[in-house]
């Protein structure tokens, strides 16, 4: 199945995380690069701004603790899965393969996804750091499958040499990143920039919610597409990324 439109719902936040990913990274995914945010009015960076560069330092002293190299064939790199005869699995890990050190299970190849939020303390919301147990962790479990028993062949984009040692039975496990932009009162007490490292878990119940998940996505996209893919109205219309005569002023840009 190809669906051959697609939008960039873009938005204050997705441009300060794009920005942060540049100063990290190099870039974002596609090769694309957001170098710099909106300015006051007199031409000055803005607190955030200023907040989101000292942490994509904070990064890279984390990355030469971690001793974590950056280079072309490892960062925001495509990985390709198929998962039935017609159905195929993609992703773009911010950084892989990598070597870390993990204090509690020891050496691992690593896949590291950047993470940039307000606050890493907060609890509210389906997608909130400070309540990690209540986080949808699909992207992890989808990128540990994705990373794991690569076929090369599939994947011939990528460089042979690094990749050929993780073709076949390592474990790979999936670390968040992140990186807070908020320093101030939290809840009566002062904080401090912050980040923390999150590893997802990994477990064989995880990957089967992961696999059904998919399995449940692609029968519900075959349904609409033998219906015609019929638009209909619905109470979150203001969320949904495709323009219809429901949804007059969704918030996004065709890419």
């Amino acid at each position: 199945m190809l669906i051959d439109r697609k939008y960039d719902i873009s938005s204050d936040a997705i441009n300060k995380g794009n920005f942060f990913e540049t100063l990290c990274i190099g870039h974002t995914r596609g090769g694309s690069m957001v170098t710099d945010l909106p300015r006051k009015r007199n031409g000055d960076k803005t607190i955030d701004q200023k907040r989101i560069e000292r942490q994509a330092e904070t990064f890279k002293e984390l990355a030469k603790k971690y001793k974590i190299e950056l280079v072309d064939e490892n960062v925001q790199v495509l990985l390709k899965k198929k998962l039935a005869n017609n159905i195929f699995l993609h992703g773009h890990p911010d950084i892989f393969p990598v070597h870390v050190k993990d204090p509690e299970i020891g050496d691992v190849i690593a896949v590291i996804d950047l993470k940039l939020a307000k606050s890493i303390r907060n609890t509210f919301g389906e997608y909130c750091w400070g309540d990690y147990e209540r986080y949808d962790d699909i992207q992890a479990q989808c990128y540990m499958y994705l990373a794991e028993d690569l076929d090369l062949e599939l994947n011939d984009h990528l460089n042979p040499d690094l990749f050929k040692h993780f073709s076949k039975g390592l474990d790979v496990r999936f670390y968040y990143w992140v990186f807070s932009y908020y320093e101030g009162r939290f809840q009566k007490e002062y904080v401090p920039l912050e980040n923390k490292i999150i590893r997802a878990e990994k477990s064989p119940l995880k990957r089967l919610e992961m696999l059904e998940s998919l399995r449940k996505t692609y029968s519900l996209m075959r349904k609409h597409e033998k219906e015609g893919w019929v638009k209909k109205e619905c109470i979150e219309c203001n969320k949904c990324p495709i323009p219809c005569e429901h949804n007059l002023n969704p918030q996004l840009e065709p890419l």
